[in-house]
C-alpha cells in the first residue's frame, strides 16, 4: 500500500483521537507548552515543556511527551499506545485511552496503588507489548 493510501486510510480510522491529538496540541501551543516537534516513525512527536500536566500521551498521529521525561523507553511505550490505536480505530478513546487515564489519576491519588499495578494493567503492558519496550 503506499505511503498516501497508508496515512488517508490510517487518519480516517483514527479519527477521534487525531482530532483530540489535534485539539491538544493547539492548547498547549497557546500555552507556549511545546519546546519541540519532531518526526518519528510515522507520527509527530511532540515534546512537551515540563509541566505537570502530562508525562506521555498518544492520541492518533500524535504522540506528547514531557521533555523531563524524555527517553527512548517511553517514545517505544507511546508508539506502542499508537499501534493499539490502529488496532482499535474509533474505539480506542473507549478501549484504551479512558482505562489508561483512569489508572494514571488512581496512580496518583491511591497510595496503596503502586506503579507496578499500573504498567501491568492491560493497556499499559499491551503498548510496551507492541513498542517494543524491554522488560521491566
Amino acid at each position: 500500500m503506499n505511503y498516501f493510501l497508508r496515512n488517508i486510510i490510517l487518519w480516517t480510522w483514527c479519527l477521534p483521537q487525531t482530532l483530540l491529538g489535534i485539539l491538544l496540541y493547539i492548547i498547549l501551543k497557546l500555552r507556549k507548552d511545546i519546546a519541540n516537534v519532531t518526526q518519528h516513525k510515522d507520527i509527530t512527536l511532540i515534546t512537551t515543556r515540563d509541566t505537570k500536566l502530562l508525562i506521555g500521551i498518544s492520541l492518533g498521529k500524535f504522540i506528547f511527551i514531557n521533555e523531563s521525561k524524555l527517553d527512548n523507553e517511553l517514545i517505544k511505550h507511546e508508539y506502542g499506545h499508537t499501534l493499539q490505536g490502529y488496532y482499535t480505530g474509533p474505539l480506542y478513546i473507549i478501549i484504551i485511552g479512558i482505562p489508561s487515564v483512569f489508572q494514571a489519576i488512581r496512580l496518583s491519588v491511591d497510595k496503596k496503588f503502586t506503579y507496578k499495578q499500573y504498567e501491568n494493567s492491560y493497556p499499559e503492558k499491551w503498548a510496551d507489548e507492541l513498542g517494543g519496550v524491554r522488560n521491566k
